[in-house]
């Protein structure tokens, strides 16, 4: 079972939430599996391939870390992508060869989750 303390020693980042699997939330429920999430970026929230390059900048000397971690544990890397666009501005969604190849190297997926708001 996947322990988030040993995917935070192998990789020397700390998580800003984790749990195992079993692990009780706040409403008393148990959670049905473990999660380690690390890397939140803050940047221009409107440029996606800045907020990927942010978030993956101190995973990418880490590849063999994380091929090691998929292998032992089985597990499922993602990037979540979550602009929040007000009225008519535009994202920039855009991924370059960088961020692809550390999603293939790794099996990362991208995920996106927008939210769309009306003029402020």
């Amino acid at each position: 079972m996947l322990n988030p303390d040993d995917i935070s020693k192998a990789l020397g980042i700390q998580p800003f939430s984790c749990w195992k699997k079993g692990d009780k939330r706040k409403d008393g429920s148990e959670y049905l599996f473990s999660s380690w999430n690390a890397e939140k970026s803050v940047i221009d929230r409107l440029d996606v391939e800045a907020q990927c390059l942010d978030t993956i900048k101190k995973l990418k000397n880490k590849i063999s870390v994380l091929k090691s971690i998929k292998e032992q544990y089985d597990v499922n890397f993602g990037i979540m992508v979550v602009p929040s666009i007000y009225g008519e501005e535009q994202p920039q969604i855009y991924l370059n060869e960088e961020i692809i190849e550390f999603c293939y190297l790794t099996g990362t997926t991208i995920n996106f989750d927008m939210y769309i708001y009306p003029e402020e």
